[in-house]
């Protein structure tokens, strides 16, 4: 009994082992050519899965022998795309400047966007990129460097439980409607700088282990900190928040919040900051820093 149990577990894993899927990258390109929706689980992707090099829904602006403005293309992807428990083993390309910047490729996805219990091995860039509903990224890992700037998120946005393992880059991207960003560990810089959001955004028991970098980012909805730690400097200078923001138990460590501008309500309870912070100039605090 034991050697036939023994027989069903070792026959188990080799089924297990063998369900693992292995696709190229550019088969799911063709796919979107074809006007597919992209669905898969417990895959393995081979490649860099370059958005860019799609065929359908291309427009081109500018360029030319006349035109001294770059040339810009942009592709739009209308399907629903989903990637779950996945491992992307190249690059995730949504924005790409050749001929030495003569030419800038950018995306746009107009279908719900999915992704979890991922790993990106390398980079993932979706500079310009505009995500017209549901984006979703959570419990994922990112490897390499992630790239967000100049993005436009027109709906929700879920990147519960993400790990950037080289760092984050939303400089100067809009969040249109709620956005959650609980529980993710960020390693390197999380640069939030100059970022807009337009509704409530949560960053509830999340780590930056780099700098946390907020200057000059926009907040017109509430926002929580709650249970968040910032292992290193944290940069608010310059940074609205239109309406709350709460910090509770929350520990930082080096933090500038000069020329900040707080509004109610104004949440500090069990925050704990072991180095210095600089609140010079900074408006609502209410002497809480004092």
């Amino acid at each position: 009994m034991k050697q036939l149990s023994l027989f069903l577990i070792i026959i188990a894993s080799s089924t297990l082992a063998f369900s693992q899927t292995v696709i190229n990258a550019e088969d799911i390109l063709k796919d979107i050519d074809l006007g597919k929706n992209i669905s898969y689980e417990n895959t393995t992707i081979k490649g860099d899965l370059d958005f860019t090099l799609l065929k359908i829904n291309v427009d081109k602006k500018g360029g030319g022998f006349f035109d001294m403005d770059d040339e810009k293309v942009t592709i739009t992807i209308e399907q629903n795309i989903r990637f779950e428990n996945c491992n992307f083993k190249g690059e995730v390309i949504g924005y790409k400047n050749e001929d030495k910047g003569d030419i800038l490729y950018s995306t746009r996805f107009k279908g719900k966007f999915r992704i979890n219990n991922c790993t990106f091995n390398k980079s993932i860039t979706f500079k310009y990129s505009s995500f017209f509903d549901i984006v979703t990224v959570t419990n994922s890992n990112f490897e390499d460097y992630v790239e967000f700037k100049y993005t436009n998120f027109e709906s929700n946005v879920d990147f519960t439980g993400t790990k950037f393992n080289q760092g984050c880059n939303f400089k100067y991207s809009n969040f249109e409607e709620k956005a959650s960003f609980n529980g993710i560990e960020v390693k390197g810089e999380a640069l939030f700088k100059y970022t807009n959001f337009e509704d409530d955004v949560r960053f509830t028991k999340s780590t930056f282990k780099g700098m946390a970098n907020f200057k000059y980012t926009n907040f017109d909805g509430r926002i929580s900190f709650e249970n968040s730690n910032f292992e290193e400097y944290a940069d608010f200078k310059y940074t609205n928040f239109s309406s709350g923001i709460s910090f509770k138990n929350a520990t930082m460590q080096n933090v500038d919040f000069k020329y900040t501008n707080f509004s109610s309500p104004f949440i500090l309870t069990g925050l704990k900051i072991n180095g210095s912070v600089d609140h010079k100039y900074a408006n609502g605090t209410n002497g809480a820093f004092d």
